[in-house]
């Protein structure tokens, strides 16, 4: 089994869970709004669900399911997974963080860390990720980081309020490439 993985950016801290963690997973995904478009989080989210994710984040394969907690000004704000298909070179990517931290860049932040360490380490040829149509806030961090809009499938996701479009975006890693050394040189 590949050994879990610490990845330092600017401002976050992505690491594995802890148990402890379970408080912190509590306060953002109680959140009723934080919560809406991923309808696999329960709600009311209670200590139990929050114990229960930590637990099977802390024991997941690392080779098959990596998922990092995003650790900003030492608290847990919310986490990052890649769900790698080995077959195929491809991991479905999901990410999610606090209400109260959204809008100051640290989901960019922490998924832009992730892909660049996935796709430097886990051999990979594409990473894509899925949202719900109306998360405007989902798929503009996917255009951020220079992935592509691929489709929409028409009622093909079961939301908390009925069936919904799904958006699919992909990047492959030869865009990666050519995403990262571009803003390395508007940064510059």
């Amino acid at each position: 089994m590949t050994p879990r993985h610490e990845l330092q950016a600017e401002r976050l801290l992505l690491r594995p869970y802890r148990k402890g963690d379970w408080r912190d997973v509590l306060a953002y995904a109680s959140d009723e709004e934080w919560a809406f478009y991923s309808p696999m989080v329960p709600h009311p989210y209670t200590k139990a669900d929050a114990e229960a994710w930590v637990e099977i984040a802390m024991s997941t394969d690392w080779n098959l399911y990596p998922i990092f907690a995003v650790e900003w000004q030492g608290r847990v704000i919310g986490s990052v997974s890649l769900s790698i298909d080995i077959s195929h070179g491809r991991a479905d990517l999901a990410f999610g963080v606090a209400r109260e931290r959204w809008g100051i860049g640290l989901a960019t932040e922490a998924v832009r860390t992730v892909l660049d360490w996935a796709f430097r380490e886990c051999n990979l040829g594409k990473v894509f990720a899925r949202t719900d149509q109306r998360n405007l806030r989902s798929w503009r961090l996917m255009e951020r980081i220079g992935m592509r809009r691929e489709g929409v499938l028409l009622g093909h996701r079961i939301a908390r309020d009925g069936r919904q479009n799904e958006v699919i975006y992909g990047l492959l890693k030869d865009e990666w490439s050519s995403a990262t050394e571009v803003d390395d040189l508007v940064e510059s």
